[in-house]
């Protein structure tokens, strides 16, 4: 294996990644190991090309790259698991650990690529960032250890979110409205799978993969949450007042979305959010200046466990400009509150 973690140290080692050249030194290696060997012949028979390398890279990226904040928290960079600054976090793994692990998920693979080819062809063609696989961490806790890695291609919700991708960039469906969702999307990228600015603090952090961040630091999610968040997202999009009633049912009809039959409000201004306002600020965006953001009814920061608490979604959402100014740090009932004791005040 010596050869393989070579080829992964030299990846690394280089001023500027390049997934590319990775992938054509390390296929060849991986396809010849002999514990592997076998796992990814069978994967890549039942897969297409592009799927199979697809998936086969987004399989090495997990198990074996991290791309971690650098220490003045200004940008990212790959890293290998074994690196020395990992040395303790439970982020870091040794390569023997890592190669084991790689084993395993692959062995798995290839048991389910025959059945999950649609799903893993649809990350393939629709995937909202590099090396996007479906594959993330049982636990918060562990880290990156044998066990906690797991495949997560039988929770229907993230299929629903691939073929809700895909449905919103199909013109035949959506029509005129493809590029606008291709906009949407790029809005919230961002705020759904990589964390905020965050300078202060023990675990600093500037958009980092949120299932690669400290499993301590408060803006750790999981994946498969950021996937339904995304599909939250978008389906809110669909509620907002003025989308149009043809395409909302269009997608409700090819099983994309579920309809609703109120419109979305803000949660704290209780506002209308309008699908023409959002469209005319995302085809002439002003640097500052957003008509709709994605916040949290419970602030990150704030105290709290559970569903509803944390970058989840049940605790992401469309608001308003003026709605996230009004919220800023407070909790959602925290801000309520506050409004309520205005009006009060204001009447007395």
């Amino acid at each position: 294996m010596n050869e393989i973690k070579q080829i992964i140290d030299s990846a690394t080692a280089v001023a500027r990644f390049s997934g590319e050249r990775l992938a054509e030194a390390l296929l060849p290696a991986l396809q010849a190991a002999p514990r592997a060997r076998d796992a990814l012949m069978q994967t890549w028979q039942e897969l297409d090309k592009d799927t199979a390398e697809h998936t086969t890279m987004g399989l090495v990226r997990a198990v074996f790259l991290i791309e971690p904040v650098n220490a003045k928290a200004t940008s990212t960079k790959f890293e290998r698991r074994w690196a020395t600054r990992l040395r303790g976090d439970p982020r870091g793994c040794s390569f023997s650990e890592c190669w084991k692990m790689f084993v395993g998920l692959a062995d798995d693979l290839a048991a389910s690529a025959a059945s999950e080819a649609s799903l893993l062809d649809r990350f393939q063609r629709f995937h909202a960032l590099s090396y996007e696989i479906p594959i993330d961490y049982a636990e918060r806790g562990p880290g990156h250890i044998t066990g906690n890695l797991r495949w997560i291609w039988d929770d229907m919700e993230i299929d629903q979110t691939l073929l809700l991708r895909e449905r919103v960039s199909d013109s035949q469906v959506v029509g005129e409205y493809a590029r606008a969702f291709n906009l949407v999307r790029d809005k919230t990228k961002t705020k759904t799978y990589l964390t905020d600015r965050a300078l202060t603090g023990e675990h600093k952090t500037n958009r980092e993969k949120r299932w690669e961040s400290h499993p301590q630091s408060v803006q750790f999610a999981f994946r498969r949450d950021c996937l339904k968040i995304e599909h939250k997202l978008l389906s809110q999009i669909c509620h907002f007042e003025g989308f149009p009633s043809e395409v909302r049912r269009a997608l409700a009809n090819q099983h994309a979305i579920v309809k609703r039959r109120r419109t979305i409000l803000c949660p704290i201004t209780r506002d209308p959010l309008d699908f023409e306002v959002l469209l005319a600020s995302l085809k002439a965006p002003k640097w500052g200046e957003s008509a709709f953001q994605v916040g949290h009814r419970n602030p990150l920061k704030g105290p709290g466990t559970g569903p509803r608490f944390g970058h989840t979604p049940a605790n992401v959402e469309w608001m308003t400009k003026d709605g996230n100014r009004i919220q800023g740090e407070l909790s959602y009932r925290e801000a309520i509150k506050l409004l309520e004791r205005i009006r009060v005040n204001h009447a007395a």
